[in-house]
């Protein structure tokens, strides 16, 4: 038997053949399509916009473990799937305290899909982030719907160990009105080490927590979680310092 390529499915019994399939990684074996989420919404063009597309075309989106392409219709980006986090940092956007929004997308698929905004990088591995698990916006389990939207503070404190540790404190529900398989607007409030949530257009925050990354500033990012792609347009950062 070749070891580096290993064997091929046709010459394994199909009940081996389905073991094998369901313990490879998510990106590969359960990724059946990109999330298809239409036209982004309109953009607010008043101020403090910052366009994805040019900053594709400028080579100003540094992709870690993903690839990114352009929409054809609205000012957005797609971001590829594949195995562990994957991160677009943009260029010249170093931020402390104010405002991050954008309009995001995943896919109302179990444990496939976590969509949000990255914040405050200090290198790759080491940033925060919020990120949306749209699978939970509507889940039978009481549960996962508190599960909905999270913050996290790489990379000591993932979701696994706030979880354990902080039960309930870093991940809430959001609004019955945000959608699973479409367009979502997520909006940070960051100040005074504390960072506010607000998922839709309310102005109820869905998160109130405070921030557990000691440094308070850095690059804006676009975050995806382990297996997940995601589509990201009407990006917008306000600096209040």
């Amino acid at each position: 038997m070749d070891r580096a390529k290993g064997p091929s499915l046709n010459t394994i019994p199909k009940a081996v053949a389905l073991v094998v399939l369901a313990v490879m990684p998510c990106a590969t074996a359960c990724q059946r399509k990109p999330s298809a989420c239409g036209t982004p919404p309109s953009a607010d063009r008043s101020t403090a916009g910052i366009s994805l597309r040019d900053k594709f075309a400028a080579g100003q989106l540094r992709s870690m473990n993903r690839a990114a392409s352009v929409l054809d219709d609205g000012d957005g980006v797609r971001v590829t799937a594949a195995q562990g986090i994957g991160l677009i940092w943009i260029d010249e956007t170093q931020f402390a305290d104010g405002t991050v929004e954008a309009d995001v997308c995943g896919r109302d698929v179990q444990s496939e899909s976590f969509v949000g905004i990255a914040f405050h990088r200090q290198n790759d591995d080491k940033y925060e982030a919020v990120f949306l698990r749209p699978f939970n916006f509507r889940s039978s389990s009481p549960e996962r719907i508190r599960h909905a939207v999270q913050y996290v503070a790489m990379p000591h404190n993932d979701f696994a160990h706030l979880r354990a540790s902080s039960p309930g404190e870093f991940e809430n529900s959001v609004a019955p009105s945000a959608v699973p398989d479409g367009w979502n607007h997520l909006r940070l409030i960051v100040r005074g080490r504390r960072v506010q949530v607000f998922v839709g257009d309310g102005n109820t925050a869905a998160l109130d927590v405070r921030a557990l990354q000691s440094e308070s500033r850095g690059l804006v990012g676009l975050f995806v979680g382990n297996g997940s792609d995601g589509v990201f347009a009407n990006l917008r950062v306000v600096r209040s310092n």
